[in-house]
């Protein structure tokens, strides 16, 4: 069972991203980024894998992500999609710690976010207690996805 940050459902992709070799800015000339963005893993030319969305400028145009460019380029095709982070199960079989790291979650979302971990996966990622789960984790921000 994973679980992630995701303000948008699904992948967004956008033409207009831009980025400076050496540097950790992702811009875009459409100005479309956006809070719900922070967490989302990054997929474009010249950015390592796995980088993801660390902070948003306040008017939209730029993106400080976890890691820098290798190179310069843009504009191109950037896609920004849920990052999916794995939750462990105790010896009991409860969920008890969801990771933090790229996620900064209050404690009143941990709590819940914990609570959909447990659901889901009492219910075996099937059926009414299922759906209630990701009903909990949407109200979170958050999806949830058995691997």
């Amino acid at each position: 069972m994973t679980t992630t940050k995701s303000g948008k459902a699904g992948n967004r992709t956008f033409a207009t991203a831009s980025v400076v070799i050496s540097t950790a800015t992702l811009s875009d000339s459409a100005n479309s980024f956006t809070q719900a963005d922070v967490g989302l893993l990054v997929t474009t030319t010249n950015v390592p894998a796995a980088t993801t969305i660390l902070s948003v400028a306040a008017n939209g145009a730029t993106a400080t992500m976890s890691a820098n460019a290798t190179a310069t380029s843009g504009p191109q095709s950037c896609t920004l999609s849920p990052n999916y982070l794995p939750v462990t199960l105790d010896s009991v079989g409860c969920v008890t710690v969801a990771p933090s790291a790229p996620l900064t979650l209050a404690p009143g979302q941990l709590h819940n976010t914990l609570r959909a971990c447990n659901q889901w996966h009492n219910a075996g990622g099937a059926g009414e207690h299922s759906l209630m789960a990701q009903k909990i984790a949407a109200a979170q921000g958050m999806s949830l996805q058995e691997v």
